[in-house]
């Protein structure tokens, strides 16, 4: 984050201080943001910090509760699996196509995609497995790492 806000700034600075703007200043901020965005998804799944809507299912019994959550958990995971294969087919298919300033391969922008997202679903997996080990009433899964 300190890099994002730091070329950020030093972007500005150059284009409307000294007004001699340096070109590959948005390149580099959209790698790191990139990257950011997804590894900062990855680690708020690993402390359970994505946000869920769960009014309806807390006025359910365990037992429902306990099956929505399996049903939640496979969607989720099938979801990601799915993502981290078609974004490892785009990292692989952008390595012919690069940057226009610093003729970087998209395939480091895009090979994100599968890390952050394999990330998220090792963390999400031992979460369920948790949360499902030891099933309690109102307690979020970042809770149970405690």
């Amino acid at each position: 984050m300190v890099i994002v806000i730091g070329v950020t700034v030093l972007g500005v600075f150059m284009r409307y201080a000294v007004k001699s703007p340096l070109a590959w200043v948005e390149e580099v901020s959209m790698f790191f943001f990139v990257w950011l965005a997804l590894l900062g998804s990855a680690s708020a799944t690993k402390i359970g910090g994505h946000v869920s809507i769960d009014f309806m299912v807390e006025k359910m019994s365990k037992n429902a509760r306990r099956i929505i959550d399996m049903i939640v958990a496979i969607v989720v995971s099938v979801t990601l699996v799915v993502i981290i294969k078609y974004g490892l087919d785009l990292a692989l298919q952008a390595k012919i196509k690069v940057t226009p300033i610093l003729r970087v391969p998209y395939t480091y922008v895009d090979i994100a995609i599968p890390i952050g997202l394999v990330w998220m679903l090792i963390h999400y997996v031992r979460l369920t497995f948790l949360k499902m080990k030891a099933p309690q009433d109102n307690i979020a899964l970042s809770k149970e790492n405690e």
